[in-house]
């Protein structure tokens, strides 16, 4: 399976001060999938080449990005819905700022290695993990730079719980623990560092009417088996963080962050509409915020396409709120 993307974005501030952020920005995207079974196993070869450039009308910080990605993975089907998936993603991204200051040219090379483990259990309880282990070297190709060429070594580990309690409610548990450590390769001009990360998420979802699939976990799809329809969320999420350097002996913490977010996601369709709103609010030591959003999706016949008109204001009041509004269109032929 082979495919090309190609896609433009244009950003434009009316503001005076605010005119040298408006920038065109151009992708480009070819990529080439294969893969071929042997009873219960299957592999999978994906090679992808990725043009990018964003050019502001000031030229500052305009650049050119140019990225190719080999995937290669196996993977081991116990039964019809369980499986266990092993892969490797190789990718190679070199950013070109000559066009505006060449100081800041870099290639960044990654390599990383995921496990993923699929299981169900007496049908209505499904667990899913993810560990991945990455090593991200990257380098700078002038002089002035090159205090900042480093090695980072990033382990995350990512299990999920559903559970389906009836033919209405589902609740599910997202958990996240990562760590990162970066190794410079001039450890006299910076510091190796540390970054630690938790997170825990817990939502209940409810559908109506009663979605015979919310046991087989594809409640998010009810909107295409009835004309009309309700689903709600409620979510509650856990975050904490921290940073250290490296004193020779061991880490010291240098900041520590911690987060209480708490949102309510309202879906209701009729149709080929959908509209949705999402209020969501952000509690840690220093302040509160909020980012709601407001969206109406519509789906175009034989689900060629979709077009959402999206309102998202976010910040720590209504009267200093930052308010984003944008609308996209995807066709699909």
């Amino acid at each position: 399976k082979g495919c090309t993307q190609v896609g433009d974005n244009q950003r434009n501030f009316r503001l005076n001060k605010n005119r040298s952020r408006n920038y065109l920005e151009t992708e480009n995207t070819i990529f080439l999938k294969s893969g071929y079974s042997i009873w219960n196993l299957r592999f999978i070869n994906d090679m992808e080449y990725r043009t990018y450039s964003r050019s502001f009308k000031e030229q500052t910080n305009s650049r050119n990005q140019e990225q190719k990605t080999y995937i290669s993975g196996i993977s081991y089907s116990f039964t019809e819905k369980d499986s266990l998936i092993i892969s490797r993603n190789i990718s190679l991204i070199s950013t070109d700022y000559s066009v505006s200051n060449s100081i800041l040219d870099n290639d960044q090379l990654t390599d990383q290695y995921q496990f993923s483990l699929f299981w169900y259990l007496k049908e209505r309880i499904k667990v899913v993990n993810h560990f991945n282990y990455t090593i991200r070297e990257e380098v700078y190709l002038s002089q002035f730079m090159s205090a900042n060429n480093k090695l980072t070594r990033s382990y995350n580990l990512l299990p999920s719980l559903s559970i389906a309690l009836n033919d209405k409610l589902q609740l599910e548990q997202d958990y996240h623990l990562r760590a990162d450590y970066d190794d410079f390769f001039w450890s006299d001009f910076s510091q190796n560092r540390l970054y630690r990360k938790f997170t825990a998420s817990y939502t209940l979802n409810a559908t109506f009417p009663t979605s015979s699939d919310i046991a087989n976990f594809n409640y998010r799809s009810l909107e295409y088996q009835t004309e009309r329809g309700l689903m709600l969320g409620v979510n509650y999420t856990y975050d904490t963080n921290d940073s250290g350097i490296d004193t020779g002996e061991a880490y010291q913490l240098i900041n520590q962050n911690e987060y209480h977010s708490y949102s309510l996601d309202i879906r209701g369709f009729s149709g080929r509409v959908e509209g949705r709103i999402r209020p969501r609010f952000t509690v840690s030591r220093s302040a509160t915020e909020f980012n709601h959003l407001l969206q109406i999706r519509y789906t175009l016949p034989k689900r060629y396409g979709d077009a959402f008109l999206s309102i998202n204001p976010n910040g720590n009041s209504l009267q200093k709120a930052y308010w984003r509004v944008s609308f996209d269109f995807f066709v699909e032929f």
